[in-house]
């Protein structure tokens, strides 16, 4: 029933101290470790999103960059408003098809 009273050297109490000290810090470890993790999970993701949409967004600038420069339609004294209107359905086309299919890709995923 009474228990005996076990009087610890200084050094054993020690001992037990930094086995207590090194458990906290191998538990802190692996949270921050988890942590960790779960960011660059994130950062990758966020990496996957603005490469996706880079992708999607520079050909639609380059064409309107050429659009607007006249790179893509002739001369305006060699075309017909009718011509400009077929220039602007593929360059609205190939844009449509741009979106549509990076919309496929992300629902894929």
């Amino acid at each position: 029933m009474f228990r005996k009273k076990t009087i610890l050297s200084p050094l054993e109490l020690r001992k037990q101290l930094l086995i207590a000290e090194s458990e906290i810090n191998r538990d802190q470890l692996l949270q921050q470790w988890q942590t960790l993790a779960g960011e660059f999970h994130s950062l990758a993701e966020h990496a996957r999103t603005l490469n996706t949409v880079t992708s999607t967004i520079m050909p639609l600038v380059a064409g309107l960059g050429a659009f607007a420069s006249g790179r893509l339609a002739p001369k305006p004294e060699q075309t017909s408003w009718l011509q400009r209107a077929i220039s602007a359905a593929r360059l609205a086309s190939s844009i449509w098809a741009l979106f549509h299919s990076s919309s496929s890709d992300s629902d894929k995923k």
